[in-house]
C-alpha cells in the first residue's frame, strides 16, 4: 500500500474511533486531511480547512503556525510523539483555556515511511490528571481524600502542576521563568520539590509525592499564573 492510500485508510479509521476525541491529521506538508467533529467545534472549523495548512487559515492557532511548524519539523526528523501544551483563547470560551496537544507520526508499516502527523488535544484538568494517576495504581483507586487539605503557596502549586504533567525540572523552571518574568533555575525547581513539597505530603520520592498528591488532589485547577501566560505554545518533551 503506498503512503496516499495508507494516510487514507488511516484517517477512515479515525473517522470511525473518532468519538468526543479533538483529533486532526495532516499530510507531511501539514496540509489538514482529516479533523474530527470535536476537533472542528473547538475551533470553530469548516470543512473549508482541509487541504490546507494552519498558516492560511483564519482558525485559532494560526498566528503560531510558524512555532507549530519547527514542533512538527523536528516529529518528523525525529519520529517521535511531542507533547506540550498550549494557552489560548478559544471561540466557544470567554477567559482563555490550557490545553495539551500531543502529536505524532503517522508511519506507513509496509514500508516504513512517514506518510503524516496526527495531532489530539485534550483539556488540561488536575482533578483528571490525578484521578488517572490514582486508577493506575489499584490500591490508590477507591482511597479518599483527607478532610484536611494541605496550603500549597503559589508557587508549590505552578511546580506541582507541572510536575504532574510529566515535565522535568528543568522544564519546569523555563516554563516558570516564561510565567514569573524572572529567572528561576532547575536548582530552585529542586529546591521546592525535594525540601518543601517533600515535607508537605511526607514524601521520600517524586513518585511517591505524586501518589500522595493523587489521594489528596490539593490542586482541581490550573493555576491562575499558568492561564496568564501569553497565548503560545509552551514546553514539549519528546516519547518514543
Amino acid at each position: 500500500m503506498d503512503n496516499t492510500q495508507w494516510l487514507k485508510t488511516y484517517t477512515d479509521a479515525l473517522a470511525v474511533i473518532e468519538g468526543d476525541r479533538m483529533i486532526m491529521a495532516g499530510d507531511t506538508n501539514l496540509n489538514f486531511v482529516y479533523m474530527s467533529s470535536a476537533y472542528r467545534e473547538i475551533i470553530a472549523a469548516g470543512s473549508n480547512m482541509v487541504g490546507k495548512r494552519l498558516k492560511d487559515t483564519k482558525a485559532p492557532g494560526h498566528q503560531h503556525a510558524e512555532h507549530f511548524g519547527k514542533i512538527s519539523a523536528a516529529v518528523k526528523k525525529r519520529r517521535k510523539s511531542a507533547v506540550f501544551f498550549v494557552i489560548t483563547r478559544l471561540p466557544a470560551f470567554t477567559e482563555k483555556v490550557a490545553l495539551l496537544y500531543q502529536l505524532s507520526p503517522i508511519i506507513n508499516p509496509h514500508n516504513e515511511e512517514l506518510t503524516g502527523l496526527v495531532g489530539e488535544l485534550q483539556f488540561v484538568n488536575p482533578d483528571i490528571i490525578f484521578r488517572m494517576f490514582r486508577l493506575s495504581i489499584p490500591h490508590l483507586s477507591s482511597g479518599a481524600a483527607p478532610e484536611k487539605r494541605i496550603h500549597l503557596t503559589d508557587r508549590e502549586q505552578e511546580v506541582l502542576f507541572l510536575l504532574a504533567l510529566g515535565h522535568s525540572y528543568k522544564e519546569i523552571a523555563q516554563i516558570l521563568t516564561e510565567v514569573n518574568n524572572k529567572n528561576i533555575s532547575p536548582n530552585t525547581v529542586n529546591t521546592i520539590i525535594r525540601r518543601q513539597l517533600f515535607k508537605k505530603f511526607s514524601a521520600y520520592s517524586v513518585r511517591n509525592l505524586l501518589i500522595q498528591v493523587a489521594i489528596q488532589h490539593p490542586i482541581d485547577s490550573v493555576p491562575e499564573s499558568i492561564l496568564n501566560l501569553k497565548d503560545g505554545l509552551y514546553e514539549l518533551t519528546f516519547h518514543s
